[in-house]
């Protein structure tokens, strides 16, 4: 019995591989090359499951981008480049409160207090949000 325990333990560290993504002992039943010959195998019908080839579409990855830049140069506070970012954003698509609301909130701060109303106004005709009611509360009127 013990032997069998000792030829077990053998097996097992034979087993035993690099991880080259983590660079760990790791066991490996199957190796590398039928890892890579499966998901060969497997990727057409796979993407075909999903619909297809994926296409990038630049525009959307522009609009994206020009709304996820805006929200983060708002909130580290420079207003001035989020409206320009918030501003692309309005030209690829205007029918999203989003990008309104941001606008909106970025004049607030510059104490543009007329530009801050009409944008947030048009956020809250697209989309009733909290923000945008309490900050045109607090606006002077």
């Amino acid at each position: 019995m013990p032997l069998a325990i000792v030829v077990g333990a053998l097996l097992l560290l034979s087993a035993c591989a690099v991880n080259p993504v983590t660079g760990r002992q790791e066991l490996q039943l199957l190796g590398a090359d039928w890892e890579v010959a499966t998901g060969r195998q497997s990727y057409a019908p796979l993407q075909q499951q999903s619909g297809g080839l994926y296409k990038a579409d630049p525009a959307l990855a522009d609009y994206v981008a020009s709304v996820g830049q805006g929200d983060l140069l708002r909130a580290g506070g420079r207003y001035q480049e989020a409206l320009a970012q918030y501003s692309r954003a309005l030209r690829l698509d205007d029918s999203y409160h989003s990008y309104w609301l941001g606008s909106g909130l970025a004049h607030a701060h510059l104490g543009r207090n007329a530009d801050a109303a009409r944008f947030l106004q048009e956020s809250n005709r697209l989309f009733v949000t909290t923000t945008a009611n309490q900050v045109l509360a607090l606006l002077p009127r």
